[in-house]
């Protein structure tokens, strides 16, 4: 018996961080959905109407007009999904970063790659954390890929 494809919202307004880590993702098999948007609006709009199962949401921080803070913010809030895991993907390695994310709920930070090479490693990783095959992963906040 197979597990169940998941469904995740990914909100990333780089579109080859976007493009790298959707092709990654669909490529582990794992989802059924994969949700992009590329600024935070939209995607709360997209929250708003939802009417499936969310099983992670993966969000930039610098995004345009909401912040990928105030998203994480918003989302534990709403009690629908106060419980689905929020990963930060950023390109912000500060520690204030790190902390706020980390005390406002978000389940993890991932600091974006320099190389393109490493998004299928980040993609194993995402998967792992919406099925919770690899409960070990859950023992870091922050994860880095390659020289970042």
């Amino acid at each position: 018996m197979s597990a169940r494809k998941l469904n995740i919202l990914f909100i990333e307004d780089d579109c080859d961080d976007l493009e790298f880590l959707r092709k990654s993702l669909t490529k582990t098999g794992r989802f059924e959905n994969i949700f992009c948007f590329n600024n935070a609006d939209k995607a709360m709009e997209f929250l708003d109407n939802l009417d499936i199962v969310l099983d992670l949401i993966i969000t930039d921080l610098g995004l345009p007009v909401v912040t990928g803070t105030e998203l994480l913010e918003a989302v534990r809030k709403i009690d629908r999904l106060s419980d689905v895991p929020v990963l930060i993907f950023t390109g912000s390695n500060y520690d204030v970063n790190i902390q706020q994310t980390r005390s406002l709920g978000a389940n993890g930070y991932i600091i974006k790659p320099n190389k393109a090479e490493h998004f299928d490693d980040i993609a194993s990783l995402i998967a792992g954390f919406a099925d919770e095959t690899t409960p070990e992963i859950f023992d870091n906040y922050v994860y880095r890929f390659g020289d970042n």
